[in-house]
């Protein structure tokens, strides 16, 4: 089982010098001082992933986009794109493109819902996906709660421990309007995120034995065996 990891370098930046998110303002949020966010994250999310998935292998995008983090967590991987200092919304369709051609399983992504629109522009519900949070803009529904909790949903889905999927809403918001007082999202279509509460319910269901022996045994296939 193979997993994809693309991270949205620039992906938070923006929040902690009132700009309302990075997209297009990357350089301006570093002249007022911003630190690099979605690294971090992405760093704690491949931990938790590789702890509890040591064998996985991993494909990703040159540099900051996810080689540079998944070297600090100890975890090999097949770099397929490479890419330049300055990082753009075209690095991570293309790098989302080129893993699903190459048949990865899942697709963990680092940033926020610019990231979110750009790979869903990219391979749409082709694979399942993994939202790690990391971004300003935060409206879309396929963002774990926590980096570490997005690492160890992707584990289990490739050991096949979590095998349901939900279709996750894309949103996005104008950040120029949201600057100027406006929040006005706009639905884009959804990706096919690995649905953390769907198997939290039905282990928690299970468990108080609220099915007969054949539902049970039913749902336990359809949950991965919880």
């Amino acid at each position: 089982m193979r997993a994809g990891l693309i991270v949205n370098p620039t992906a938070g930046m923006g929040g902690s010098v009132a700009l309302k998110g990075t997209d297009g303002v990357a350089d301006e949020a570093r002249r007022r001082g911003a630190t690099p966010v979605a690294p971090r994250r992405a760093v704690r999310a491949m931990a938790a992933f590789r702890a509890a998935a040591p064998a996985a292998r991993l494909v990703t995008c040159a540099g900051p986009m996810g080689e540079d983090e998944a070297r600090q967590t100890g975890a090999p991987a097949d770099v397929v794109l490479p890419v330049a200092a300055c990082t753009t919304a075209e690095d991570t369709r293309r790098g989302a493109a080129q893993m699903v051609e190459l048949g990865i399983d899942l697709l963990l992504f680092v940033g926020g819902d610019g990231t979110a629109t750009d790979v869903h522009a990219a391979v749409g519900t082709k694979v399942p996906v993994v939202g790690v949070p990391g971004g300003v803009k935060m409206h879309s529904g396929v963002f774990a709660a926590t980096p570490e909790a997005a690492g160890l949903l992707a584990a289990r889905f490739l050991a096949k421990r979590a095998t349901r999927l939900a279709p996750r809403e894309v949103l996005d918001v104008d950040e120029d309007l949201l600057r100027a007082g406006v929040l006005a999202p706009r639905l884009l279509g959804h990706l096919a995120q690995v649905d953390a509460a769907g198997e939290a319910r039905a282990a928690q269901l299970l468990a108080e034995g609220a099915f007969s022996a054949p539902s049970r045994s039913a749902f336990g296939c359809l949950f991965g065996g919880l």
